[in-house]
């Protein structure tokens, strides 16, 4: 079952309900089969030659990401707010 599916998904890139069911009953997907792509095959190599940190505080370590992405969040909306009022000048 698994092959007849595989060859109908590498020709049309669709799989029917019945299908779908089949493979989330045997957790399996067609894509499972494809190879990886050589982009994502160069982050998994970087990301497995990176240093691993050492985590204390989950719940610290969540906060600072937030903090961070806050941050980064205000700088590219003042970015924004900088070229519309650019715009709006008419420079």
């Amino acid at each position: 079952m698994k092959k007849v599916i595989l060859e109908e998904y590498l020709k049309t890139r669709k799989v029917t309900d019945q299908q779908w069911a089949f493979c989330e009953s045997i957790d399996w997907h067609p894509v499972d089969e494809l190879p990886m792509k050589k982009s994502f095959a160069r982050k998994v190599s970087a990301a497995m030659r990176e240093t691993p940190i050492k985590i204390d505080d989950v719940h610290a370590f969540f906060d600072d990401i937030r903090a961070s992405n806050a941050a980064k969040m205000r700088k590219k909306h003042q970015k924004g707010v900088l070229k519309e009022s650019r715009a709006l000048k008419g420079n």
